[in-house]
């Protein structure tokens, strides 16, 4: 299976660092987050880190415009992905209950990895 479309759970300083990392990569990427303030705080965080390389001269406007392409955000909803990140830094019940709604989103192909 060819991956093609990553899903990052949770949109904290890990999780849109690591979305930006994919979307940079070529990956759709589907940010989640039960917090919707926080779903666009880091497309923010993104889209300025981005235009950081631009100004730079590390990366062309059209990359940058690429990779906010591949980019969406999501609320904790089901979406359609590959592989997902879940960059949980919380107690273990917390991480337990994402890796549970986790498993739901993922199709029987998907790959779930954890920060934790």
């Amino acid at each position: 299976m060819q991956i093609r479309r990553i899903g990052v759970v949770g949109a904290g300083t890990m999780g849109n660092g690591i979305a930006q990392v994919f979307a940079q990569s070529g990956y759709d990427v589907t940010l989640c987050d039960a917090v919707p303030a926080a779903i666009d705080k880091a497309r923010s965080t993104i889209e300025k880190s981005l235009g950081k390389f631009v100004e730079k001269g590390k990366m062309s406007a059209e990359d940058r415009d690429g990779a906010l392409g591949r980019l969406t955000a999501a609320p904790s909803s089901v979406i359609e992905i590959d592989d997902v990140f879940v960059p949980m830094t919380t107690s273990g019940r917390v991480i337990l209950s994402s890796r549970e709604r986790t498993s739901r989103l993922a199709s029987a192909f998907s790959k779930i990895a954890s920060m934790t």
